[in-house]
């Protein structure tokens, strides 16, 4: 089961997905991923085109239900803990050997500055792995801060307290269009209530719409060519995800939504990896300040620049030192505004930091990942089980 599915289904954590750099999104897919072949994926990586393994050919996989918790750290949201339980279905000699587990997951997440997300999450593969079909429904409350809304306006150094409460569903439903492609349709319903600390007046404006119900459709296209979904060492990822939110369909807001991104992964030589990872995120209409695009670069909290247009341009250098463990160096700019034109206008934030790796599952290239970034003139931690990107 790939990692971008199971990171479509939960990055709809809206605040947590925006808010939080995806982190916790990324590190439950990584497990879940990796705790549905721990008894039966070879130690070599396998072709992304060709689902099966010998392993998996060889006899069919009875169910297995699994707990995993997972340390978080993260400026944006505080430290904690997520725990997450998985029951994979069971499957026939031919379906191991053609495509991924079924899975049905339960998952809570909760952090020392009092946010907490909890929800339900489903993945159904068929046919050969030419379906392939997820949904999350859940509930979030985060304590975030607000630091203003558009280039320069987020470039103030006061913060107010932004909390946000909200129910989610969305499912998406992909179909598999030639090797490595797949295209798809999704679904979303969210409801959301928001609340601020003291905002100068200057800056209420930036916050749009407290109380949302938004509800729209919209379109999903991949091309993955990685050679292993948690830390590539070559190969590339493509998305693109367009939704369109519609008062019309039960909603009270109507705007779109556009986020691109590709991923590129270098070998340079069998123990040096150059990842590099750009991102376009665009918006239009009446959106609601927690569907925004977020500046989501290591050394700042993902709140702090927030905007209707973003563009990100990172890259890290891999170098695995000796047996499990590594070290990494990496940087990253990007610009936010509220309209296209004032891309750049006020400056380009940059971040940048050193990590420490150890591998904790070899046979999945799984690291523990911590991170000291620096951006702004603060320092801050990171603790993860996951690549950055």
């Amino acid at each position: 089961m790939s990692q971008r599915d199971r990171c479509t289904l939960l990055r709809v954590l809206f605040a947590v997905a925006m808010a939080a750099g995806a982190q916790g999104c990324a590190e439950l897919t990584t497990l879940a991923s990796a705790a549905s072949n721990l008894e039966t994926e070879p130690k070599v990586a396998m072709p992304v085109d060709d689902p099966a393994t010998p392993a998996r050919a060889a006899s069919g996989k009875e169910a297995q239900r699994t707990v995993v918790p997972i340390p978080l750290s993260d400026p944006t949201i505080g430290s904690g803990l997520a725990v997450l339980g998985m029951h994979f279905h069971p499957q026939s000699a031919d379906e191991a050997a053609a495509q991924p587990p079924s899975l049905t997951a339960a998952f809570a997440m909760a952090t020392d500055n009092g946010s907490a997300v909890a929800g339900v999450a489903h993945m159904h593969y068929w046919d050969s792995d030419q379906w392939r079909f997820s949904g999350v429904a859940g509930y979030a409350h985060l304590n975030l801060d607000f630091f203003g809304g558009g280039g320069p306006a987020s470039s103030q150094d006061n913060s107010a307290r932004w909390t946000v409460d909200g129910t989610f569903v969305q499912p998406q439903l992909y179909r598999r269009i030639a090797p490595n492609w797949y295209l798809g349709a999704q679904l979303r319903y969210a409801s959301v209530r928001q609340s601020f600390g003291f905002i100068p007046p200057d800056a209420q404006k930036a916050t749009g719409p407290l109380d949302v119900t938004s509800t729209g459709a919209g379109a999903l296209l991949q091309r993955d060519t990685r050679d292993n979904k948690f830390n590539p060492y070559e190969g590339s990822l493509l998305d693109f995800n367009a939704m369109f939110i519609r008062s019309g369909l039960g909603g009270d807001v109507s705007y779109n939504a556009l986020d691109v991104r590709y991923r590129k992964y270098l070998s340079l030589r069998p123990d040096l990896v150059l990842a590099t990872d750009l991102h376009g995120c665009a918006r239009t209409g009446d959106v609601p300040l927690f569907d925004d695009c977020f500046l989501q670069l290591r050394g700042f909290p993902a709140t702090r620049y927030i905007g209707r247009y973003m563009a990100l341009a990172q890259a890290e250098l891999r170098w695995r030192v000796i047996g499990p463990l590594g070290l990494v160096a990496f940087a990253g700019t990007g610009l936010v505004a509220n309209r296209f034109g004032d891309l750049g206008v006020g400056g380009a934030p940059v971040g940048f930091g050193i990590g420490f790796r150890y591998m904790v599952l070899e046979a999945e290239r799984i690291n523990l990942r911590v991170d000291l970034a620096q951006g702004g003139g603060s320092r801050v931690v990171y603790v993860s089980v996951t690549e950055a990107f």
